[in-house]
């Protein structure tokens, strides 16, 4: 058996087991037959296989963040570039909403932005084409992603800085629940597309009543 394995080939190992047989065969054992090593070498890097879960469900952000990145590179305009955020993370974490809910809504992660901290901290090539962004990303308060934007969006005359709470509260709730009907109900592709356009046109009817240009 190999005596020396590193957190970083933990989290790789335990990504490969998620991507090929899913999350219920994410075992201990398992993880020591991937790897060749004692399984209770695992508790040396992380607190329980639910950690080194979170640690390898944040693996699956990386088609988003390069959608993202892409995004911001073709949209210069702040607001559309807003909405765009809103629907790139819709449709990922529509498509994904298993690994979305366990990493941003599941109410025992609180510890969760030192766990994207330290993930990045390993893997940082999966952020660094973010540039400036990276710091909204690497935290994991998802409520405060959404309102650091809108601080953006006030700072530039789109939205009063006095309604930026407000619209936080509003699309974050919006979104919460659009995302807990496809959780729910297991939708399709074609009904995650429709979940996530009626709550783009529910976001954008909101912010219509309260933009400034």
């Amino acid at each position: 058996m190999k005596p020396n394995i590193g957190k970083r080939q933990y989290i790789r190992a335990a990504q490969r087991v998620l991507a090929a047989e899913g999350a219920g065969s994410l075992t201990i054992r398992r993880l020591g037959r991937e790897l060749d090593c004692n399984p209770a070498n695992l508790y040396r890097y992380f607190g329980s296989l639910d950690e080194l879960r979170v640690y390898a469900s944040l693996g699956c952000l990386r088609d988003y963040l390069r959608d993202l990145e892409k995004m911001f590179a073709a949209q210069p305009d702040p607001m559309a570039r807003y909405f765009g955020v809103w629907e790139c993370f819709a449709r990922h974490a529509f498509a994904h909403a298993d690994i979305f809910d366990q990493l941003f809504f599941h109410p025992g992660h609180q510890e969760l932005e030192q766990i994207i901290r330290s993930y990045y901290a390993l893997f940082p090539d999966e952020v660094e084409a973010m540039g400036e962004l990276r710091h909204v990303f690497i935290q994991g308060d998802f409520d405060l992603r959404d309102y650091l934007f809108l601080e953006e969006l006030a700072r530039g005359g789109y939205i009063a800085a006095a309604d930026a709470a407000v619209l936080n509260k509003i699309s974050v709730n919006l979104f919460r629940g659009c995302f807990k009907q496809v959780l729910d109900r297991n939708y399709d592709q074609a009904g995650q597309e429709r979940e996530k356009e009626q709550f783009l046109t529910l976001l954008r009817f909101v912010f219509a009543g309260r933009l400034l240009k």
